[in-house]
């Protein structure tokens, strides 16, 4: 108990106020008062000052605060050294300017001079504040109405919007120079919503839905749709962004199945490339590169993303990365963030033992790469000389994958106070917590990477509560479990990038066996020895972790995963001929989804929205009436390959027309969504709005951008070693797939196909099947449609024969891996070390 004691007394607060007590002999009253200490008096001094100079220069963006000084000085001097006639000292705007001075306390003391250039100083001020308000206001306006978003804009417009953005963005931004510049996201058009929406529909549904909907929709029109599109105008007028506060809490924190597979999602680090075997030297290095992202992001330095290179996206998501976790609720769930002075420590789980590992010295530097390596040893020694962890004790973190409302009541009941709340707040205000998993997927096996980092072992060993989980394999590679709701894939995309991607090799961490090299510490302390955590179990309190582990356990052995490199040809040969990458991979997935259950279902493909403030997703559909003619002639047999690419190119121009009207917020699911919950909060029935909402989701796909750093480009053949396999994220519907694709450098496509067993529907790896047959098909569309226009050329133009499919099944010319150029990229890529 001793050991216990030791731990809660680092993990807990020290309480002050004033406490009163009354007995019989009086009221006596125990004053406690804290007083920081100097390093900590500073730190928070240093925090305030970089606050104040970040508002001070986000403030005045674009202009500098150099720019700023020099015209305040030099409108003082002006003011100072002209004459009472002249119309700087007795102009209109002078006049006003002294009557405000009239009306301030001023000092005893201060002179006629003195009190001119300080007015003279707040006008320079205001004036800038305004030139400022009016460029964000033209910026603003600019953004809003961005030509790459619109399906047929002139050249020279695109050009003349680039360069006036380019001008009005200034340069060297911070993290949230653009935040008031951004734009709301737009409201809809109502009736363009509802035709949108039923033409998205109008081959997913039975002849007889499809009537009904179409009533439903017309009734929606007339009567109740009006009345909560007027609600919807004014929560954008009140709100900077009329959905996102509702996304997040209807669509996520008030969710109350598991989040283990169902929300959160899996990333992978380099598919082929491992800088060190050393699963401690490898998980310290990263953590050290996570450590740097984090202080940018405190002191507000990230640069901001920019679309194509002219355009801000919305950073807003990235605040809340490190030192957040997820709280469970009986209803609605929270994400808390904790303060740097209380989160200065990550959670460790190894072997079933959590230890509380120190990020920093008593001074606020971080610890080098090499002491972190220590520490995590230190555990890994640790627990070696303990007895194997009690199974109801390794298995807490099970909780977390548990049913929402039951893991709020049992954290309640058994976790709310002495040695089980001081252990749990250890876990939930760490900055991310580490696991050292005894597993070691082998070399391009990605499925079993998959597996591992999206549940490990049956759900027990990953903290799916907290924003990031990191796994370090026992062979050096390393993995990350997301919670979704603070923020989407393309945020942990951009910070596994800087960190892993190229961070870690720019560092070179690690000397010739892998361990990291020692440097000189930052300070004279050596590190701390990690705390393990202890808990007190009742009988009641194991009996809800097992009830948790048995369902996570149940969810675990019921997910049917598949993580494949398409090696064949990539967006290169796609872009070739003419057609959008992700339009290719989605019609492909068409053909794919009508082989495999024969018709066609509702798609979600996610698209971002953060061009807007506060944006994240929308919805695009790929089922369409171009979409659905060109999978059926695909598949009838009769048409010639010239018809039929006609209707893929015309497939692909309608999806790529509509991922844009999603980008430029002109979607339609967001606005059904928001007006539902107005529907819900008003008490006003809508059928139409049931119906468009509860349609299920039996193919989810999403995109995995790539890129979004300066550091790196794939055009390096360096680079493109490090390239990750992207991520993914479990099946929406029982009966459905889950589909991620990463689009990797030139020739390469990776996909994560996710299903349920429990489903005679679905099958992951058929379904891979499929795609990677469809990716041949398709190519063979576009060399048969060559073969015959170079035929008719020299033969006198006659029309390409018709067709005879090809057994999506069988064998097809490139569809397959092809080992040889997986052994040789091994090679190139690094491999074991």
């Amino acid at each position: 108990m001793a050991e216990a004691h030791a731990f809660a007394n680092i993990g807990s607060h020290q309480k002050r106020g004033v406490l009163l007590h009354v007995t019989e002999e009086g009221v006596t009253f125990n004053v406690s008062v804290h007083i920081p200490s100097l390093p900590l008096l500073r730190r928070a001094v240093w925090r305030r000052i970089f606050r104040f100079r970040n508002a001070a220069v986000n403030g005045f963006y674009p202009l500098g605060p150099l720019f700023v000084l020099v015209f305040v000085a030099v409108l003082i001097v002006t003011v100072l050294s002209v004459g009472g006639d002249n119309w700087l000292r007795s102009g209109s705007v002078a006049d006003v300017v002294w009557e405000i001075g009239l009306r301030l306390p001023w000092a005893d003391g201060c002179g006629n001079k003195c009190r001119i250039g300080v007015l003279a100083a707040w006008t320079g001020l205001v004036f800038l504040l305004l030139v400022v308000f009016f460029q964000r206001s033209i910026l603003r306006a600019l953004l809003a109405r961005n030509p790459f978003l619109k399906r047929k804009v002139p050249r020279v417009w695109a050009r003349v919007w680039a360069g006036l953005v380019m001008l009005l963005s200034g340069r060297k931004p911070l993290m949230y120079s653009f935040q008031s510049s951004l734009p709301a996201l737009p409201l809809p058009a109502l009736e363009q919503t509802v035709r949108n929406h039923m033409a998205s529909v109008r081959h997913v549904l039975d002849e007889g839905e499809w009537e009904e909907a179409q009533r439903e929709a017309e009734a929606f029109l007339r009567s109740e749709g009006p009345t909560l599109q007027r609600y919807l105008q004014l929560k954008r007028f009140i709100s900077p962004n009329y959905v996102a506060d509702w996304w997040e809490k209807y669509c996520y924190l008030r969710g109350r199945a598991p989040i283990m597979i169902n929300s959160n999602y899996y990333c992978m680090d380099s598919a082929y490339v491992r800088p060190t075997n050393v699963q401690t030297a490898r998980v310290a290095g990263i953590l050290h590169q996570f450590m740097q992202f984090k202080k940018m992001i405190d002191r507000e330095v990230v640069p901001p993303i920019m679309f194509q290179g002219v355009v801000p996206l919305c950073m807003d998501q990235y605040k809340r990365m490190f030192s957040s976790t997820r709280l469970p609720g009986r209803e609605c769930d929270e994400i808390k963030q904790y303060d740097v002075d209380v989160s200065k420590h990550i959670a460790v789980l190894h072997h079933g033992y959590w230890y509380r590992m120190p990020m920093y010295r008593w001074d606020g530097t971080p610890f080098t790469p090499s002491e972190m390596q220590g520490m995590l040893d230190a555990v890994k020694a640790d627990v070696a000389g303990r007895e194997p962890c009690d199974e109801d004790e390794g298995s807490i973190a099970a909780m977390t994958a548990w049913d929402r409302s039951k893991w709020a009541e049992a954290r309640e009941e058994y976790f709310s106070e002495g040695l089980n709340k001081v252990s749990l707040q250890m876990i939930e205000s760490a900055i991310l917590v580490v696991v050292l998993d005894d597993d070691a997927p082998a070399d391009g096996d990605f499925t079993a990477k998959a597996y591992s980092l999206m549940h490990g072992h049956d759900g027990t060993d990953r903290w799916f509560d907290k924003t990031i989980t990191m796994v370090g394999f026992a062979n050096g590679m390393v993995g990350w479990n997301c919670e979704h709701s603070w923020a989407d894939a393309p945020v942990i995309g951009h910070l596994i990038e800087w960190a892993q991607l190229t961070g870690e090799h720019i560092a070179e961490y690690y000397d010739a066996r892998g361990n990291c090299k020692v440097t000189e510490p930052s300070g004279t302390a050596a590190p701390p020895t990690p705390a393990r955590a202890s808990w007190s179990l009742s009988e009641l309190a194991r009996k809800s972790i097992r009830k948790a582990r048995a369902a996570s356990a149940a969810l675990c052995s019921d997910l049917d995963l598949q993580c494949q490199c398409f090696e064949a040809y990539g967006k290169g040969v796609m872009k070739a001929c003419g057609v959008s990458p992700d339009a290719w991979i989605q019609m492909a997935m068409q053909l794919a989804y009508f082989r495999d259950q024969g018709r066609f279902r509702l798609t979600y493909e996610s698209s971002m929205t953060r061009l807007f403030k506060l944006g994240r997703t929308e919805t695009v559909r790929p089922v369409c009436d171009e979409s659905v003619a060109f999978v059926r002639a695909f598949e009838d047999g009769s048409t010639t390959d010239e018809d039929v690419l006609e209707l893929l190119r015309a497939a692909s121009t309608r999806h790529t027309n509509v991922s844009k009207d999603c980008m430029a917020g002109q979607g339609w699911d967001r606005h059904l969504f928001g007006l539902y919950i107005v529907s819900v909060g008003k008490e006003i029935e809508s059928p139409f709005l049931k119906r468009a909402l509860s349609t299920p989701w039996r193919l989810s796909t999403s995109q995995q951008p790539q890129n979004q750093t300066d550091r790196w480009s794939l055009k390096n053949p360096e680079h493109e070693k490090r390239v990750s396999p992207g991520g993914g994220f479990g099946p929406v519907a029982d009966d459905g797939y889950g589909v991620s694709y990463m689009l990797s450098g030139e020739d390469y496509v990776y996909f994560h196909v996710s299903s349920k067993r429990s489903s005679p529907e679905t099958d992951s790896t058929r379904f891979y099947g499929h795609i990677e047959a469809s990716f041949a098909r398709l190519r063979d569309l576009f060399e048969g449609a060559a073969t015959a226009a170079a035929a008719g050329g020299t033969g006198g133009g006659s029309k390409a024969a018709p067709r005879t499919p090809k057994s999506i099944g069988g064998a097809a010319s490139g569809g397959g891996k092809t080992p040889a150029r997986r052994s040789a990229r091994l090679k190139r890529g690094g491999g074991e070390r």
